[in-house]
């Protein structure tokens, strides 16, 4: 009868496919360690064959998408132009730019085999996509010239989920103050198309007061832009140095410095909608023991929450973009032996169907 082993160490990985990030987690000399590149897939001019799937001249890589190369890396913005877009609709995952992007992962991985994948979806359309996101993951894929990675199981997951297991693993660290798994917790994920939040009793999901709101960064640095095109009378339309310069409140715009928070003022209402809506969701939040905000978009709705939320507390986690891919990784290692005993069931069951018939 057939088995399966885990004395070997198995290979277990996660991505993040943001709106505004990729991230994702490798081995490096033993070591776990978490990484990203920003979301955008520019095609590529380079012939991509062996001694080219790797640029010397940038950190990018080579990756092909049905029969199109793309470059994606930490400095595929030195190739963006007018006609390089991010595709910001709830059909993202079934697009050329996504596959790119997780392609670019797995070949910064660069892993034949990996023997569970954890990424993350909306909770907007997680129940409408995530069948679909397995089917389209699992299996053989030719990345480049160099590299053909097999992923053998998926597990796709509520994106906040992420974030309040990683936030879970702080316990005895940095956030040890905070009784998280017995406790009401409040996720909020603001990222590039939409602000996800989720609330849960410890780690148990209360669904009918969790979702999305297509509030994301993406709609604040439009109204940023906008504000800067009345201000200087021309239209600027440069989002990813506005997203660039936002923790630092400066941009450079034709040699001369311009102050973004007059700018940020002015996107106050585009801020408030999704923390509105959330709150017809949830309720006042006195029955909320913590509220904790990670994700991309933290720095810029943490003083927002703040005044919706006074008297509070408003967690910010360290590295609030990185908090999802860690999350996936733990859950991907706590459920991968669960998976391999549903899969040994599943198979004693089919030989023990085939041995009666």
């Amino acid at each position: 009868m057939a088995k399966l082993s885990s004395e070997i160490k198995p290979v277990i990985r996660s991505i993040d496919v943001g709106f505004g990030y990729t991230k994702y987690s490798t081995e490096e000399e033993g070591e776990l360690q978490y990484k990203s590149f920003p979301s955008i897939a520019p095609r590529s001019s380079k012939i991509e064959n062996s001694d080219l799937s790797m640029i010397n001249e940038r950190d990018t890589i080579i990756v092909t998408v049905d029969g199109t190369v793309y470059e994606v890396g930490p400095d595929s913005l030195l190739l963006e132009t007018s006609d390089t877009t991010r595709t910001l609709n709830d059909q993202y995952i079934h697009t050329a730019q996504y596959k790119a992007l997780t392609y670019g992962a797995l070949a910064y991985m660069n892993e034949k085999v990996i023997d569970l994948l954890v990424v993350g979806l909306p909770v907007s359309n997680y129940e409408s996509h995530h069948e679909a996101l397995k089917r389209h993951l699992v299996g053989e894929h030719k990345i480049n010239d160099r590299l053909i990675c097999t992923i053998k199981n998926v597990l796709v997951v509520y994106q906040p989920l992420g974030g309040l297991t990683h936030c879970m693993s702080l316990a005895n660290t940095t956030l040890a103050n905070h009784d998280l798994e017995s406790s009401m917790n409040l996720i909020i994920d603001p990222g590039f198309l939409t602000v996800d939040f989720l609330l849960a009793n410890g780690n148990k999901i209360i669904e009918n007061k969790s979702g999305a709101h297509n509030g994301g960064v993406s709609r604040i640095l439009n109204a940023i832009a906008d504000s800067i095109t009345k201000k200087i009378g021309k239209k600027y339309e440069n989002y990813n140095a506005i997203d660039k310069a936002l923790k630092k409140r400066k941009l450079k715009i034709a040699g001369k410095e311009e102050d973004l928070l007059e700018h940020i003022k002015n996107t106050k209402s585009v801020i408030e909608s999704p923390i509105t809506y959330m709150k017809n969701m949830i309720g006042d939040g006195s029955d909320i023991d913590n509220i904790i905000l990670l994700g991309g978009g933290a720095n810029i709705f943490e003083k927002t929450l703040k005044e919706n939320f006074k008297d509070r507390e408003i967690i910010v986690i360290e590295d609030p973009s990185f908090a999802n891919v860690r999350g996936y990784q733990i859950i991907g290692v706590a459920n991968y032996k669960k998976l391999l005993k549903s899969i040994s069931d599943a198979i004693e069951a089919k030989e023990a169907k085939e041995d009666i018939e």
